[in-house]
């Protein structure tokens, strides 16, 4: 846990912060939410084309998940974590060694600031209604 409050301090400011789509969308933010089964989440990335984080950081449980539940499933839950990047570079972990990659198995790549979704595999952008 030291190791990943370490990383946070290094720049990932973890969910539920002041930080809104539309100020994702228009600053060097990039806000990801993730839809998982798994108890703990963790993200391990590389922002900007810097070093990646020394250990994966926690992702903080989203704080209104009514607000992107279309789908309710009972056995998974929405986390999020927002970054001050313009790019990211990422995979997910539960920490416990299962990480969630790309269907081709890579690392997913956010090329822009902005909010995203990952579920299943699918990494999407939100644009906020103008």
């Amino acid at each position: 846990e030291e190791a990943t409050t370490a990383a946070a301090a290094e720049g990932a400011s973890q969910g539920g912060g002041a930080e809104t789509a539309g100020e994702a969308a228009q600053g060097t933010l990039v806000q990801l939410q993730y839809r998982t089964a798994w108890a703990k989440s963790f993200v391990h990335f590389q922002a900007d084309d810097g070093a990646w984080t020394p250990a994966p950081v926690c992702m903080a449980p989203l704080a209104d998940p009514a607000l992107v539940d279309q789908e309710p499933e009972s056995d998974s839950t929405w986390k999020e974590i927002v970054v001050p990047a313009a790019k990211l570079r990422f995979v997910c972990t539960d920490g416990e060694g299962s990480w969630d990659k790309t269907p081709e198995g890579t690392d997913y790549v956010i090329d822009h600031p902005g909010l995203y979704r990952l579920h299943r595999g699918s990494l999407r952008e939100i644009v906020p209604d103008q």
